[in-house]
Formats: C-alpha cells, sequence, structure tokens
C-alpha cells in the first residue's frame, strides 16, 4: 500500500477535469437511470446505452495518474469507497468539489411528502432504486427474474429486470423498522411500474420519489433529502452512487453497484448494521462514525 499522494498541480489539474466534464456532460432523457458501468471491470462503458437508459455523466473514462490508497481503513465497512478510489476515482474527486451545503435555490422548493404519520416509525430510510436494488435493462441480457414493458416518449420498451440478493428480507425486514422511500433519479413511467413489480401490494416501500424531486446541479442528479419533509437528523440515503448525497454526506450510506453478481450479500450485512439505526435520536454520528466517507474524502484530498 503506497503512502505517498499526488502532488498539488495533479490535483489541481485532476479537479479541472472533473469540473470540466460536469459542464459538459448532458445528461440523456430517459426513464431509467442506469449508471452505465461494465458488470465486469466497473469501469464507464465506450458506447452509449438506449435511449431508455439515463446514464451518471459524473463517469466518464479518464486518467488522473497514479492514485495511491488511504493509509489506514476509515470505516467503510462494505468496500465501497476504496472500490471507487481504484475503480471510478472521479465520483470521489466529484465530491469533494460539491459545496458543503445545499444551494439556496434546491430548499424553496415545495417539499414531496406531507408529514409523517404518527404510525410511522421514527427514522426514514431512503433507498436508490437501479444498481442499488435491482438491475434492468432493454436487451435481455443474462438472466433476469421479471419481464415487463413501458412506454416512454411514445415509444414502447420490454424491460429484463433482475432482483439483487436477498431484496425480498431487506425489505421485509427494514419496513419494520422504518418509513421506507424509494428516491430515484428514474423518470416515474419507469419507476412506478418496476416498484409494483417489486412491492406489488406496497406492503414495504411507503413512498415512491421520482427524477422531477432531484436537484438538477451541474447536468447531475443528486438528492438532498430536503425535498422529503422529513427531518436530517431521523434521514438517510442508501445508494450506490454517493455522489447523490454529495451535499449531505452524514445523511448517505453507500454501496457498492450491483449488476448480476448471484453471490452479492450487501443487503444482508446492512440488515445488521440498520437494526442499530433504528431507534436513533440522530442518525448522522452513527453515520459518520461507521462509514467515515468525509473522513476519506478528507484523506485522499
Amino acid at each position: 500500500m503506497h503512502s505517498s499522494y499526488p502532488t498539488t498541480p495533479q490535483k489541481t489539474q485532476r479537479l479541472k477535469v472533473a469540473v470540466d466534464l460536469s459542464q459538459t456532460q448532458q445528461p440523456q432523457a430517459s426513464p431509467i437511470c442506469s449508471k452505465i458501468r461494465s458488470p465486469k471491470k466497473g469501469k464507464a462503458t465506450k458506447t452509449k446505452p438506449t435511449d431508455i437508459f439515463s446514464p451518471g455523466p459524473w463517469r466518464k473514462k479518464k486518467s488522473f495518474g497514479s492514485i495511491s490508497k488511504p493509509k489506514r481503513p476509515l470505516g467503510d465497512p462494505l468496500g465501497v469507497l476504496y472500490a471507487l478510489l481504484e475503480e471510478d476515482a472521479e465520483v470521489l474527486y466529484c465530491m469533494i468539489d460539491l459545496p458543503k451545503r445545499v444551494p439556496t435555490r434546491f430548499l424553496k422548493r415545495q417539499p414531496i411528502l406531507k408529514s409523517k404519520k404518527s404510525s410511522m416509525p421514527k427514522n426514514t430510510l431512503v433507498l436508490d432504486l437501479d444498481e442499488t436494488l435491482v438491475h434492468c435493462n432493454t436487451e435481455g441480457i443474462g438472466e433476469y427474474d421479471e419481464r415487463f414493458s413501458v412506454r416512454y416518449n411514445s415509444h414502447d420498451y420490454d424491460v429484463y429486470m433482475k432482483k439483487r440478493p436477498h431484496l425480498e428480507n431487506f425489505l421485509a425486514t427494514v419496513s419494520k423498522w422504518f418509513e421506507v422511500v424509494v428516491f430515484t433519479a428514474s423518470q416515474k413511467c419507469y419507476a412506478n411500474t418496476l416498484l409494483d413489480v417489486i412491492d406489488q401490494d406496497r406492503k414495504y416501500i411507503h413512498h415512491r420519489v421520482f427524477r422531477e424531486s432531484c436537484a438538477h446541479y451541474k447536468d447531475n442528479f443528486l438528492k438532498p433529502l430536503e425535498i422529503l419533509n422529513r427531518s436530517l437528523s431521523n434521514c438517510f440515503l442508501i445508494d450506490n452512487s454517493p455522489q447523490t448525497f454529495g451535499f449531505q454526506i452524514d445523511n448517505g450510506i453507500p454501496i457498492t453497484s450491483w449488476f448480476d453478481n448471484d453471490q452479492d450479500n450487501e443487503l444482508q450485512q446492512l440488515i445488521a448494521i440498520l437494526k442499530e439505526m433504528k431507534d436513533l435520536a440522530d442518525v448522522r454520528p452513527f453515520i459518520r462514525k461507521t462509514f467515515g466517507v468525509q473522513e476519506f474524502l478528507d484523506h485522499i484530498w
């Protein structure tokens, strides 16, 4: 493990490239927010996806020279940040460049959810959808659990969906401990249909929030949680793209992007961690200590 870090000119150039990418890449109009990464190598693909997919515009093949790992573990129990540092470091450097507070224009928006019912649990668990809970494609590549149709922009698409391992048990368990919200950067027409397949009777997922509620910041869809009308001390997000909670680092838990690995058990691992969080008066100190995202970013900087 190397202990040397990039020099100041290298850092400056790296951030310049990251900012240029965020300013020039435009998100595609599509109902599915797929992260467009190769399931084999974890790198951005060379070809653009079909029009039904929406790429993460922060991801682009680019070399930043030699990048060393932090010298010591900094939380990261699922190993997400270490993996990103090796395979997709641009995500981390874009997070470093984000403002530490949510821009005012996003705080003026009308909240999307009504006040929480008194019958709901104290804390709110917000879940990303694509590559966090499921993986979908329109080509029918590989095995799939469900197939359904979506109409978008006057076109009909067949969508092939595969569930992340342990998904049913995960949702059944956490729905007893938390108010559960799915917050996706995908379009409502696709995500609603998919969630009807995953949770047909709406037993586990209490609210659904879609792309129009994201914060469109420098051509990315981020997810400041104020739009949900929940206290930040009692609300947190699990997302395979950690920059989505980059405005509110201590309200986010990173999870590895999932495509087709049948041996994956991260949802199962998270259950034990979430059990400790269900009754916390403030989830942020626990997340900061357990996952160490801000400390990790500070250390690589």
